[in-house]
C-alpha cells in the first residue's frame, strides 16, 4: 500500500516456552528511519527481532509490511520486502565470498535463473562499502570471524530490500568496523528511503546512530523516540541497576556506578 510504514508492529505480543515477553507492542517504522532494540540479556531482543522476521509467530496482534499482512505473504516475498541477519553464520560447503554475497540476490532471481549484470554490480558495490572488495575470490571458510561479519552484511545490502532487521550487526567487529559498519547501513536508509531495526548490545551506538528505539525487559516492551528511552533513568529501570551517562554529544554513553 503507497505510504504505508515499511514495518508496523499492531498490538504485538511475543512469547517464548509459555513466557510472554511482550505484549500490545505497536509502532511503525518509516523510511529512513534507525530503531535499536535494547534490554538485558534473556530480555527477548532475538525473539522479538525473529517475530518481526516472520521467522517467529506471533503471540498476539500482527506484522505488516508495507501494510500487508506479513504472515500471509509468501516467502519469496517477505525476502523481497525486509532482510533479515542473524547473530551469527555458519558455513558448511565452500564458497567463494562473491558467491556468498551474491546469494542475497536469490529473492529477486525467477526460478532456475542465473545472476546477472545487475547483481553482479550490487554484489560488488556492498563489498566495497564494507571494505572487502579484496577478499571477493577467497573461501568464506578461511576468513577472520569480523572479515565474515562484514560479508554477512554485504550479503544484506545486496538483497536491496527496503527494511533491514539486523541482530547485533556490530557482533565480531573491532572498534573501528563497529563504527563503519553501523555508519554505512545509516547513510543507506536515510539517503535511499530504508527502514532499519537493530537489537544493539553496544548503547553508545544506538543513541549516536538510531533515532526511535524499543526497550524490552521484564515482560513488556516499549517503542519510542531514542531519547525517551536511551537516558540515565530509563536505562537504570530497564537493566536494574544504576547507570550514569558519560561523554557528550553524539559520544554519550552508559555505565554502571
Amino acid at each position: 500500500m503507497s505510504g504505508a510504514p515499511l514495518l508496523e508492529a499492531r498490538a504485538l505480543a511475543i512469547a517464548v516456552g509459555g513466557r510472554v515477553l511482550a505484549r500490545d507492542l505497536a509502532f511503525a517504522v518509516a523510511p529512513g528511519q534507525c530503531w535499536a532494540i535494547v534490554g538485558p540479556n534473556g530480555a527477548g531482543k532475538t525473539t522479538l527481532l525473529r517475530t518481526l522476521a516472520g521467522l517467529l509467530p506471533c503471540a498476539g496482534g500482527e506484522v505488516r509490511y508495507g501494510g500487508d499482512d506479513a504472515s500471509g505473504l509468501p516467502a519469496r516475498e517477505q525476502a523481497r520486502r525486509r532482510a533479515y541477519l542473524p547473530q551469527d553464520s555458519h558455513d558448511a560447503f565452500p564458497a567463494t565470498v562473491l558467491a556468498t554475497v551474491l546469494a542475497g540476490r536469490h529473492p529477486h532471481l525467477a526460478r532456475f535463473a542465473w545472476e546477472g549484470e545487475r547483481d553482479l554490480a550490487l554484489a560488488r558495490e556492498a563489498l566495497e562499502r564494507f571494505g572487502i572488495a579484496s577478499l571477493a575470490g577467497r573461501d568464506v571458510r578461511e576468513l577472520s570471524g569480523g572479515e565474515r561479519r562484514r560479508v554477512a552484511l554485504a550479503a544484506l545490502l545486496a538483497q536491496d530490500a527496503p527494511l533491514a532487521l539486523l541482530d547485533e550487526p556490530s557482533s565480531h567487529l573491532d572498534v573501528a568496523q563497529q563504527a563503519l559498519a553501523i555508519e554505512v547501513l545509516v547513510r543507506l536508509a536515510r539517503e535511499s528511503g530504508r527502514g532499519l531495526v537493530m537489537v544493539l548490545h553496544d548503547l553508545h551506538l544506538a543513541q549516536r546512530f538510531c533515532d526511535h528505539a524499543i526497550a524490552i525487559g521484564g515482560g513488556n516492551a516499549r517503542a519510542d523516540r531514542a531519547g525517551a528511552l536511551l537516558n540515565a533513568a530509563s536505562l537504570s529501570a530497564l537493566f536494574g541497576r544504576e547507570l550514569v551517562e558519560v561523554g557528550h554529544g553524539g559520544l554519550r554513553t552508559w555505565l554502571p556506578r
